[in-house]
């Protein structure tokens, strides 16, 4: 079956889903643009036709692809052309494309089995939103500690992590739902902005709450964000208050020399 077949033959799902590093993907949210790649759907429409965008599947085939974090965008909000593909199998007959053995007529390939949607182009992402949080990140070690942590940046004199791992800060802030891809995980505590990045101890981190500036204001006692603070709300801003369950300060901290925007490993 040609791909044009496909084009008018197979109906695109209303969602379709996506692995990524969950790291890496925090930085496409924050540019609300998904960037191109070259991949493996090179020889979609002829084999000198390379058509460069973003591999995405269905939600019946997602256990065939991997990655550390899920995530689905609503392909009725975007206007790229998409392209229905039997992306597996395709993959298996092109995944050598750079040696001498590849078959140049993969994109011939007939199966009935489509499992892959390539999107054309930068794909806008306002309708992304994430599914299912790493698990691969979010294993622990022989100590049966946490191999990611957060990071908690200090105020000044204030140190959040320690009031996170000693019980009183309840809520943790953020401008945004970055902590999304670690909700219902138990995370390390790093502390940040006030020497060298430090691992301190762990916590469970729960679903956030949206709060605007009122109910922020009534929240200090939970949150421990001082008026006036860099870490304050804006008048008319919301934010993202994540439950700090079931913390625990470790008997010994951790120098961490991994970098990270929103976490880092924990080695």
């Amino acid at each position: 079956m040609r791909i044009k077949e496909l084009l008018e033959s197979v109906q695109v799902p209303i969602y379709l889903y996506k692995w990524v590093d969950g790291n890496q993907f925090q930085k496409y949210i924050d540019s609300k643009k998904l960037p191109v790649k070259r991949g493996y759907a090179h020889y979609i429409e002829s084999e000198e036709k390379m058509i460069p965008g973003n591999s995405f599947t269905d939600k019946e085939h997602i256990g065939r692809w991997t990655g550390d974090t899920l995530i689905r965008i609503n392909a009725s909000k975007i206007s790229n052309k998409i392209y229905p593909i039997p992306g597996h199998k395709t993959f298996m007959r092109t995944k050598g494309m750079t040696s001498a053995n590849y078959d140049p007529n993969a994109w011939k390939y007939e199966s009935d089995d489509i499992d892959e949607y390539w999107i054309a182009g930068p794909l806008d992402l306002s309708s992304a939103e994430i599914v299912k949080p790493s698990e691969k990140n979010i294993t622990e070690n022989t100590d049966n500690k946490p191999t990611i942590g957060i990071n908690v940046r200090s105020d000044g004199s204030t140190d959040y992590a320690s009031l996170i791992v000693d019980g009183k800060k309840k809520y943790e802030s953020r401008k945004t739902d970055s902590l999304r891809p670690y909700v219902g995980r138990t995370v390390g505590i790093v502390r940040t902005g006030n020497g060298p990045a430090v691992a301190i101890g762990q916590v469970t981190i729960g679903e956030p709450i949206v709060v605007d500036a009122e109910k922020f204001d009534k929240l200090r006692k939970q949150h421990l964000v001082p008026q006036g603070s860099l870490f304050d709300i804006g008048v008319n801003d919301t934010k993202y208050l994540y439950p700090m369950i079931n913390p625990i300060r470790w008997d010994e901290e951790k120098l961490i020399k991994n970098k990270g925007i929103v976490a880092r490993k924990i080695d």
